[in-house]
């Protein structure tokens, strides 16, 4: 690895920084994969995932109401302050669910997990504004921090799925049934290696060291070196406001948001609500391992870009096509379930496999390359005034006047709109799935020991 990384960093603000991302998404992840604990001891059951959905999609009141805010008082809600008060309450309520996600009470005359309920509409209000504020807020430092947000960001789904696997959750085995109206083989949950409660608790841990990491990028003198100076920073501004350039207009920034949307809409929205008929056809075992590796992949990209992002817009349309036809493929394999291509052979199973790995890295490789464009990206204007001769000196100014500025658009507002097409993007992503599979019924599932 080049040296001249390494110098140009300091190692432990990348550290906090990805510690701090991973307060962005680690509670409603880790609720997605301890959901088959969680439906047989609450009276929702199987139903519950749908309720969480909607929960979840409800939260996007919070990106929209700071979105507001900011722009009505933009000197008291600021990035720092909001930043403050979604990290107390993310923290207040991973630390109330482990104690009270048992609690029901009866609505309308049905039992439901009312406690539950009201701590995931918080943690989602919490995860949701994250997507538009802790971006703005890491623009407050130099643009190399931003790959290692985006990496804590992919810790936040990677780590619960670990916490998970060796928890035991989703393990089954296939025995014969004893009911006579359910003949054959059924599935039989393995009990887990540690409760529920437990696993809240890692969750509230992971909260709490997300917010001791933002502690740090606040007061430590080490990253407070790392933050843009103020003076620089209303320079760039200024000198945005007056010399907006040609090379790098609003088209670009509205392209870059484009391809962003699309890639959110499709992994963070109808892939992840497609996944368990794409690879559960090939196996508990296939299903098992894609979900896993789609997690994996993306910390994994983010690494990558740590050390080399693709800052070409060219490339980066090259990357979100390639994620689309490894898309294109995982659909084709949902479409045609219970019997994808395949679906008797290991081959089959291997390649659903990797191509969900693959289209995870891909696909999230190219959103950080995106918003380091939108980071690191410099606004240029070149003028140039010629003399009636049409000559051009470098060594007189009768020749040639050539006035050539570079300056940087505000980061916090480009990366703040970044926020907001992931958010959309994804909300309308899962709204495409859930008609797909809820209303349409268009997907047909495969279930294990079927």
């Amino acid at each position: 690895m080049d040296v001249k990384w390494f110098k140009d960093r300091v190692v432990a603000v990348d550290v906090l920084s990805a510690l701090f991302g991973i307060a962005s998404w680690v509670a409603i992840n880790g609720l997605w994969v301890q959901l088959p604990l969680l439906v047989q001891a609450l009276p929702e059951g199987w139903s519950l995932p749908s309720y969480l959905s909607i929960i979840i999609q409800i939260a996007n009141i919070g990106p929209l109401s700071y979105g507001l805010l900011s722009r009505m008082w933009p000197h008291v809600v600021t990035p720092v302050r909001a930043t403050w008060v979604t990290l107390t309450v993310g923290v207040a309520a991973s630390v109330l669910m482990p104690i009270f996600w048992r609690e029901t009470a009866v609505v309308f005359g049905e039992e439901r997990s009312i406690a539950l309920l009201a701590l995931t509409l918080a943690l989602s209000l919490v995860d949701c504004t994250s997507s538009v504020l802790f971006l703005p807020y890491i623009g407050l430092f130099k643009g190399i921090y931003l790959p290692s947000l985006m990496l804590g960001e992919g810790l936040s789904a990677f780590l619960p799925s670990i916490v998970a696997t060796i928890q035991g959750v989703g393990k089954s085995t296939c025995v014969n049934s004893t009911d006579p109206n359910w003949p054959g083989l059924v599935e039989e949950l393995t009990p887990p290696l540690f409760s529920t409660e437990i696993f809240f608790v890692t969750l509230a841990v992971m909260m709490g060291i997300a917010t001791a990491a933002f502690c740090g990028l606040e007061y430590l003198p080490v990253c407070e070196q790392e933050r843009l100076k103020e003076k620089e920073k209303e320079d760039q501004k200024q000198s945005y406001a007056v010399l907006e350039g040609p090379l790098h207009n609003k088209t670009t920034l509205v392209q870059i948001l484009l391809m962003q949307f699309w890639l959110c809409l499709l992994s963070n929205g109808l892939m992840v609500g497609l996944q368990s008929y794409s690879a559960m056809p090939y196996g508990s075992q296939a299903y098992h391992y894609a979900a896993i590796l789609f997690n994996v992949a993306n910390p994994l990209s983010c690494l990558f870009a740590l050390y080399k992002a693709c800052l070409s817009l060219r490339g980066i349309f090259s990357l979100l096509v390639g994620s689309s036809l490894l898309s294109a493929y995982l659909l084709w394999t949902a479409a045609t379930s219970p019997t994808p291509p395949l679906v008797e052979h290991v081959a089959g199973a291997v390649i659903v496999v990797l191509v969900w790995f693959l289209y995870a890295g891909v696909a999230n490789y190219a959103k950080v390359s995106a918003a380091c464009v939108l980071r690191q990206n410099c606004w240029e204007r070149h003028e140039q005034v010629q003399q009636d001769n049409g000559s051009m000196r470098e060594d007189s100014l009768e020749g040639s006047i050539m006035v050539s500025t570079r300056v940087r658009t505000p980061a916090e507002e480009r990366l703040f709109y970044f926020g907001v097409a992931t958010q959309v993007g994804s909300l309308v992503g899962s709204v495409i799935a859930f008609v797909l599979v809820n209303i349409l019924k268009l997907f047909v599932a495969k279930y294990p020991c079927q």
